[in-house]
């Protein structure tokens, strides 16, 4: 008997392995999309979370420089109260040391 294409006219066996094949070849050509689309997606996100992570270092670096702003702030406003509390002892002793002028005046200018 030879096995010759009268076993097959139609060439089926031919047809099948090439189907096998051409179904083995999209498994491969899909998984390697896959692995693709997963690292592409994994570094996306690692993008992400680093990006993230500097805005968010920013943050607290501006949240410092604010804090550090508030407190000078504060200090100024301790500062001008000071000045005031100040003033308002310098005006006291003003008007002391203008009563006692006056009162040094009269005691000078009373006849003896």
């Amino acid at each position: 008997m030879e096995a010759s294409g009268d076993d097959d006219p139609l060439e089926l066996r031919r047809l099948a392995v090439s189907y096998d094949y051409l179904v083995f070849k999209i498994k491969d050509r899909m998984a390697a999309l896959i692995e693709e689309t997963e690292r592409a997606v994994v570094l996306k996100e690692q993008a992400v979370e680093e990006e993230y992570l500097g805005q968010k270092l920013a943050i607290g670096d501006r949240m410092e420089q604010i804090d550090q702003l508030n407190k000078r702030c504060d200090e100024l406003e301790a500062e001008f109260a000071r000045l005031e509390q100040l003033y308002v002892f310098v005006d006291d002793f003003k008007a002391r040391l203008a009563a006692l002028k006056q009162g040094f005046a009269a005691v000078n200018t009373r006849p003896s």
